[in-house]
């Protein structure tokens, strides 16, 4: 085999080498803690959700990737693959808070109840989500 076809097979095997290095690594970075973190902005659920859905760009603006502090009910809590899905409710009709942690003692809240969670926001599809959450109180 001559040097010009080793290379072709060479470097899109080693692409494909730290492609694979790169996904894993982010597939298994540890999740981040924002219990610690500073909250930059504290607010209501209904609000939250009536700002990414009447304007998503100025919302995204406003809250991606900042650690917030969203007050609510409950409206549904699940618990799947070691992690726990809170969703406050936000609008009856179209969507709410999602709300994603993986500490196994936040799967007490009860539905109806008010809470606050802090988590990071990351964006909107159907629901605003947040990653990384805990509960502030019960």
């Amino acid at each position: 085999m001559s040097y010009g076809r080793r290379a072709l097979v060479a470097i899109p095997v080693l692409l494909l080498l730290c492609l694979l290095i790169w996904f894993v690594y982010e597939y298994r970075k540890p999740h981040t803690d924002v219990a610690d973190k500073t909250t930059a902005i504290f607010i209501k659920a209904v609000d939250l959700y009536k700002d990414f859905n009447s304007d998503e760009a100025a919302a995204n603006a406003k809250y991606l990737d900042k650690i917030i502090e969203v007050t609510g009910a409950v409206d549904h809590t699940e618990n799947a693959n070691g992690a726990t899905l809170i969703l406050l409710s936000a609008d009856q009709m179209m969507g709410g808070i999602s709300c994603k942690m993986f500490d196994a003692k936040n799967s007490t809240v009860q539905k109806g109840q008010q809470i606050t969670i802090k988590g990071k926001c990351s964006g909107f599809l159907s629901d605003v989500n947040l990653v990384d959450c805990v509960i502030k109180n019960n």
